[in-house]
């Protein structure tokens, strides 16, 4: 992911996107992006959902895929329910001790935000 360019980044998934359609990863980091980005402009509240869909639809077990929709709850202010889905997503191992921005590490502080009704940012 660009981390200081959400804009090529959404580009890059767009594009990993039309080259296999089926492979989750650029599905729900584009939708953690939309959610997530502290660039207001590039959130999306409705796309996030889709495709954290999406992303669920193919991989209904997927951690990031549920920590993706539970970020796209939160950007969309229904804090109880980004909760309870990255709560899910949680309970998945790889996903609780992987330390990248949408990985477990960093759920426990999405959480206590979402906790205070505050919206989560990547730092």
């Amino acid at each position: 992911m660009h981390i200081h360019d959400d804009k090529q980044a959404i580009a890059d998934f767009d594009e990993a996107m039309r080259l296999n359609p089926k492979d989750v990863y650029p599905i729900n980091n584009k939708s953690f992006l939309l959610s997530s980005s502290p660039d207001e402009t590039i959130r999306n509240p409705e796309q996030a959902m889709a495709l954290a869909e999406q992303a669920l639809a193919v991989d209904s077990k997927n951690a990031y895929a549920m920590n993706a929709k539970a970020c796209a709850y939160a950007v969309a202010g229904d804090f109880e329910q980004a909760i309870v889905w990255e709560k899910k997503a949680m309970e998945n191992a790889d996903y609780i001790k992987y330390d990248g921005l949408d990985g477990g590490i960093q759920a426990r502080d999405r959480i206590a935000k979402w906790e205070a009704k505050e919206l989560w940012v990547i730092p």
